[in-house]
């Protein structure tokens, strides 16, 4: 059941004080913070308080995570170089593809012949698990360390794959919905939607380079404009 207001205020109060205090007690120990918020999750989470569910924050739920996630695979990228990126091509190019397929078939065969799940459950799941994300990477990277072939490799894995695993995901859960059984079905529908994403995200990113470049921004505060004008359009290309 959804909370009320000051109810909702609280939760929210409460995953972010979390949230800090978890990045700090990660600074503290050296410790990747993700290991402190998975941590807090299971703690709060209905398995043992029960203070957070997924009906806590009621309907708003998707969209909260869906920006969020936008947010942060956007905070992600941004930080990609094209100067890093060339430190490793082939390891990179290697990653977000052979490697993805290997992980996306290998964790479906075991979640069907292990675990017994249906075979569109078990391709889900996998798609699932592809994504290591950003917000897993980057904090293993802050403590421990590694070539800088390695990290652009990880990085750009991490990023590239978070988004190429949730479209799979989607168009796998489509296409059972659907009854699509088709391979070049399938295949259509993950380049429809990869496309769309792309060429958004492009006209997105062309309109906020030009802005960025041609608009005056006042001198005062165009350090601080700028970043809320590349904020809202990366919010802007989610939605």
């Amino acid at each position: 059941m959804a909370a009320s207001a000051s109810a909702l205020i609280a939760l929210v109060a409460l995953v972010i004080a979390v949230g800090v205090v978890a990045q700090v007690l990660a600074d503290r120990f050296q410790v990747p913070s993700v290991i402190f918020l998975i941590t807090a999750g299971i703690l709060l989470g209905p398995e043992v308080l029960g203070v957070l569910g997924p009906d806590s924050f009621g309907d708003a739920l998707p969209a909260i995570v869906g920006l969020s996630v936008a947010i942060i695979v956007f905070e992600g990228a941004f930080h990609l170089h094209i100067e890093k990126l060339r430190e490793a091509p082939s390891a990179t190019l290697k990653l977000v593809t052979v490697g993805a397929i290997i992980s996306l078939i290998g964790t479906a065969l075991a979640v069907h012949y292990v675990l017994g799940g249906a075979w569109f459950v078990s391709f889900l799941i996998g798609a699932l698990l592809v994504a290591t994300g950003p917000t897993v990477i980057a904090p293993i990277l802050e403590v421990v360390p590694a070539r800088d072939r390695v990290e652009a490799a990880l990085e750009t894995e991490g990023i590239v794959n978070d988004v190429t695993a949730a479209i799979l995901a989607v168009v796998i859960f489509e296409a059972v919905v659907n009854d699509v059984t088709e391979p070049g079905a399938f295949a259509a529908m993950f380049v429809e939607k990869l496309g769309i994403g792309v060429l958004v995200g492009g006209l997105v990113a062309a309109a906020v380079f030009w802005s960025l470049r041609y608009v005056d921004l006042s001198p005062g505060n165009a350090p601080q404009n700028a970043r809320l004008l590349v904020l809202a359009g990366a919010l802007v290309a989610y939605a």
